[in-house]
């Protein structure tokens, strides 16, 4: 009799269908592994090469070995900040080099107006970049636009001061200077500080500072100050009084200033201030101001073609020069 199809001896034995069912089981498992290291994992860190550094020794210069390390780095407390790092690097005393050229007869009484933190008002600064009068521009070293505005200043033709910013005991965020700060820590922010406006002629403080630094932290900036060739100015001191707060024989530009110009100052308020800071002082006078419409309105009222004024405006540089009798 012929046997049927589906016998039992025509169908699979059941170790060929356990086989056959592993084998699916293998191949559908191995599908989703790949799956999802593809998808969903992953892929594998190559190692990083290690960084090749060529060893070129030191620099020799006509057979003379020359150092290529920075000579100042700011302290650890302010490496947060690399845009204010770097050397002061210029061709000589910053004093000279960054002074703006003025000539004026022996006779002829000067005075320089110092602008306090112009920084803080940059709507003013197309008038006053436009006056063409020799004022003196000063910015707050580490305030909003400080190296904008000096890099404007000194493409504009004035001179720059870095004023810097003077607190309380406590109140700095640790890059300002501070009453009380030990000679070392007011010459490493000193330096930090005028990084920011290495254009400058001169530093100051600026009219907010409640007085004068304090014998350590004038020693330090003075530290600082006088290896790059920068002056030093202050307000609310008298001509003769500079023996207050610098070391006799200083040999450092030092100017003074004992002439402020207050905020809200009306036009006649502002040239009598003028002309009794230009008849006093031996004929060099230094007057802080704060900057308005209004003060340079007057100036240019005062100082400007016919205004029948015996004395001229001038850089700070040429006045701190008349200053110290050069």
């Amino acid at each position: 009799m012929r046997k049927r199809f589906d016998d039992e001896d025509e169908r699979p034995s059941g170790l060929w269908r356990f086989v056959r069912g592993m084998v699916f089981a293998l191949m559908l498992s191995a599908g989703a592994v790949a799956a999802l290291s593809i998808y969903v994992l992953p892929p594998p860190e190559l190692p990083a090469p290690e960084p090749v550094v060529a060893d070129t020794g030191p620099e020799m210069v006509s057979g003379i070995e020359v150092s290529t390390k920075p000579a100042y780095t700011a302290p650890d407390a302010l490496a947060a900040e690399p845009e204010i790092l770097g050397l002061i690097d210029l061709p000589g005393p910053a004093f000279s080099v960054n002074a703006v050229p003025f000539d004026a007869l022996p006779e002829t009484p000067l005075l320089a107006v110092v602008l306090d933190d112009t920084a803080a008002d940059p709507l003013l600064h197309k008038l006053l970049f436009s006056t063409g009068i020799p004022l003196t521009v000063g910015v707050i070293a580490g305030g909003g636009g400080d190296r904008e505005t000096a890099a404007a200043a000194r493409a504009a033709g004035f001179e720059v001061v870095a004023q810097l910013p003077l607190e309380r005991p406590g109140q700095s965020s640790g890059a300002e200077l501070e009453y009380g700060l030990s000679e070392g820590e007011a010459a490493d922010r000193t330096m930090t500080l005028m990084q920011r406006l290495p254009m400058a002629v001169a530093a100051s403080r600026p009219l907010s500072a409640p007085a004068p630094p304090n014998a350590s932290v004038l020693r330090g900036m003075i530290a600082t100050l006088t290896p790059l060739g920068f002056a030093y100015v202050d307000h609310g001191v008298a001509h003769g009084d500079r023996s207050t707060f610098v070391a006799a024989g200083l040999e450092m530009p030092i100017g003074v200033s004992r002439f402020t110009i207050p905020a809200g100052a009306g036009a006649a308020q502002i040239i009598a201030v003028l002309d009794r800071a230009a008849a006093t002082e031996s004929g060099a006078a230094v007057v802080f101001a704060t900057p308005s419409e209004q003060l340079l309105l007057a100036l240019q009222l005062w100082g400007g073609e016919g205004s029948g004024s015996l004395a001229r405006l001038a850089p700070l540089s040429a006045v701190i020069r008349r200053q110290r009798g050069e």
